[in-house]
């Protein structure tokens, strides 16, 4: 190729407007062109090289591997002891995987601190690859002896990576929990608090999409460090500058395979260290900061999503409270294989929040401290996952976000420190639940919650409610947006509810469970009921009456807001139980002096 052909790299970097330090009126570019180097024979630019050269695992056999991961690992042994205060030293797990040798591991039961001196943890994406598992007809055969070369390869990377830190012991689902015994799972599943939590190192394995794919593959080392500059700019000092991607941890492992599954959120909260495998490069998370190969000095802050985690909750919560629901809207968004999994996937993270929780109960995946605030949690459809419904197995009380398939927010608790803090206009006067087994984080088979609350009859009809009046008929609230046919979010007044379950076409539907023979007095079971879906504009008052109940209000820049449920009383349902269908929002005092006319009641939701 001749030098006056040769391609060329150009970089342009705008420096925008700054509204605070008030730059420039316009922007200005500068123009770098460098001259390409190492093109392939298809055209396609190779970037020079940057900082240090780090090699993939050594997939044949047990060599020490990378070295960028053991530098952080080192430091926080040595000078964490905010980490180390949160590992149990003396804590095993029932069955552990153990490294016999280089081409053999077998299964290990009741270990003791002693032969186990320390083990590791195993996040990883199952999928739909044939996973080796631990079975009832097989036990004794893999406490025998498992070649290596017959493991999925996320399970021989995962391995590979033990041996670089020298633990001979890992926990991996799969082969310590007996799969085909509800019992051993129900058991084992109780117990993932503890497992990750006082495991030496949790491995995750972001990249794999299945077991059988690697995680941490090919990858060019040059792409990987940021890219140092020095643009000239007019009326800006000349300084060298970094151009790297302020998102790096989002797209690397937010949004890798691994993250996008349920059960995961609660095992990379847990742990207290975290090793990343992610297709680019290794990231290492513990609570003395967020490292990787781009910034091995640590994520600088304001990239640092943990950093965020250090900021206290305006809403009146504590910063605990506040980061459940946090943590309960990334967890709703992620998928589940098994979907009555719901519950037990997030208990370990319960069990650990509890301990910040003195004295607080945990209400099917909510905090009795916290209600009836987070009744008022909101589901509908979203552009990514039109799609949400409540599955024909019962899994939690209508009131719970649990008993809903898809994402779920609660936006109530986002209010900030101007004397806006939610307000009940309701009392929570009794809970109770059945659950399967002594956990109080375990599945749920049924229950109800008493209320005392403002409630009426309404339709819903255009995303509004319609009140019923003295006439018998449905109304709109004279002076709201909806009665002026006004926009909603451009006008002082309205109401607006929003369903919990829409389908795939975002069309909303309501369902309720049908069980006229139970009696709450005498049992709170519903997982053996029948659920009835209807499209809801196909509801009729032959499938039930629709109900509203405020639940809670605050006052904002904007004026009086609140927020509250929407209920069903099903012709076919446990008599006089109500369930809930959806939520809805108002704002305004027509509509606020509308609400408190209603009359107190006395109700029960299930």
């Amino acid at each position: 190729m001749s030098t006056t052909n040769k391609p060329r790299l150009r970089l342009t970097i705008d420096a925008g407007w700054d509204e605070e330090d008030d730059v420039s009126e316009s922007s200005y570019a500068t123009n770098s062109s460098l001259d390409c180097k190492n093109i392939d024979g298809q055209g396609y630019v190779k970037l020079p090289k940057t900082g240090t050269e780090m090699k993939g695992p050594n997939k044949s056999g047990f060599a020490p591997i990378w070295g960028f991961e053991m530098v952080p690992m080192s430091n926080c042994l040595k000078n964490h002891q905010q980490c180390s205060k949160h590992i149990n030293t003396n804590y095993r797990p029932t069955r552990l995987v153990e490294i016999v040798n280089s081409t053999t591991v077998r299964v290990v039961e009741h270990l003791d601190a002693k032969a186990c001196p320390a083990y590791a943890s195993f996040s990883h994406c199952w999928g739909q690859a044939k996973t080796l598992k631990l079975l009832q007809t097989n036990k004794v055969e893999l406490q025998n002896g498992i070649e290596i070369a017959t493991l999925p390869a996320s399970y021989k990377e995962a391995l590979d990576v033990m041996v670089g830190f020298g633990i001979k012991f890992i926990w991996i689902d799969s082969l310590c929990i007996i799969q085909d015994s509800k019992d051993d799972w129900r058991a084992e599943a109780a117990t993932m608090c503890d497992v990750y939590r006082n495991s030496l190192l949790n491995i995750s394995a972001c990249a794999a999409a299945e077991n059988s794919e690697l995680s941490f593959q090919n990858r060019d080392t040059g792409t990987i460090r940021p890219m140092e500059v020095f643009p000239k700019w007019r009326g800006i000092k000349n300084e060298r500058f970094l151009v790297t991607n302020t998102d790096i941890w989002m797209q690397e492992v937010e949004e890798s395979p691994l993250y996008r599954r349920s059960w995961v959120l609660q095992e990379a909260r847990l742990s207290t260290r975290n090793l990343c495998l992610t297709r680019n490069q290794l990231w290492w998370g513990c609570r003395g900061g967020t490292f990787c190969e781009t910034w091995p000095d640590g994520l600088p802050n304001d990239m640092d999503n943990a950093k965020g985690r250090e900021r206290s909750s305006a809403s009146g919560q504590t910063f605990a409270h506040f980061m459940w629901c946090s943590l309960v809207e990334k967890y709703t968004t992620c998928g589940m294989t098994v979907l009555s999994d719901r519950m037990i996937a997030i208990a370990g993270l319960a069990t650990a929040y509890h301990e910040d929780f003195a004295g607080d109960e945990y209400i099917a995946g909510m905090w009795r401290s916290q209600l009836p605030q987070s009744l008022c949690w909101v589901a509908g459809p979203d552009e990514m996952v039109p799609m949400k419904y409540r599955t024909t197995e019962y899994r939690a009380p209508s009131w719970s976000w649990a008993s809903v398939e898809g994402g779920v927010y609660f936006h109530h608790t986002r209010y900030g420190p101007d004397g806006n803090h939610p307000t009940s206009v309701c009392d929570v006067l009794d809970i109770k639940l059945s659950k399967v087994g002594p956990s109080p984080y375990g599945e749920v088979t049924g229950g109800f919650l008493r209320l005392r609350a403002p409630l009426v009859e309404v339709e819903v009809g255009d995303e509004a409610l319609r009140f019923q009046g003295a006439d018998g008929g449905f109304h709109l609230i004279p002076g709201t947006a909806e009665d002026l046919d006004q926009e909603r979010w451009n006008f002082d007044q309205y109401t607006s509810v929003v369903l919990d379950e829409y389908t795939s076409y975002i069309e909303a539907m309501i369902s309720h469970i049908s069980a006229p023979a139970i009696d709450l007095s005498k049992s709170v079971e519903f997982n053996a009921a029948k659920r009835v879906t209807r499209v809801a504009e196909q509801w009729t008052k032959a499938d039930g009456r629709l109900f509203c109940a405020p639940i809670i209000e605050w006052n904002s820049p904007e004026g009086s807001e609140g927020a509250g449920i929407v209920l069903v009383l099903p012709n076919s349902g446990p008599v006089g139980c109500y369930q809930r269908v959806g939520s809805f929002r108002w704002k305004g005092e027509k509509v606020q002096s509308h609400l408190h006319s209603l009359k107190l009641r006395e109700f029960n939701i299930i």
